[in-house]
């Protein structure tokens, strides 16, 4: 997690690599990382985008076994005073059904410690 945050990660290096690439030499060095082997990015994509109202995952149906999840903003005020937010997770059916469980059990024990 330090080295990601650090963008010293392997996918870190990868997408900065990316930046000074052509559009389409960038599409193509994504996706040989994503199916290459996993390891540039992981199994598992996340993505916060914090202030996003409306989004959807990016490069489904490459890489990350374990699917995509992103989370948008989580600050949308209900009728009742209350907020939520969205999630949307791509990937296949088995793997991320559970995913709905996963986050909630995250938001619970987020919840309690504060």
């Amino acid at each position: 997690m330090a080295t990601t945050r650090r963008r010293e990660s392997d996918g870190g290096k990868t997408l900065d690599a990316a930046a000074f690439l052509a559009p389409h030499r960038a599409r193509a060095l994504l996706r040989h990382a994503l199916d290459a082997s996993g390891s540039a990015f992981g199994s598992l994509g996340l993505t916060m985008l914090k202030d996003a109202k409306v989004f959807g995952a990016p490069i489904a149906g490459s890489g990350h076994t374990g699917g995509f999840i992103a989370i948008g903003s989580v600050s949308f005020r209900t009728a009742s005073g209350s907020t939520v937010g969205c999630v949307t997770a791509k990937g296949p059916a088995a793997r991320i059904a559970a995913y709905p469980r996963i986050l909630q059990d995250i938001i619970d024990s987020c919840t309690l410690s504060d």
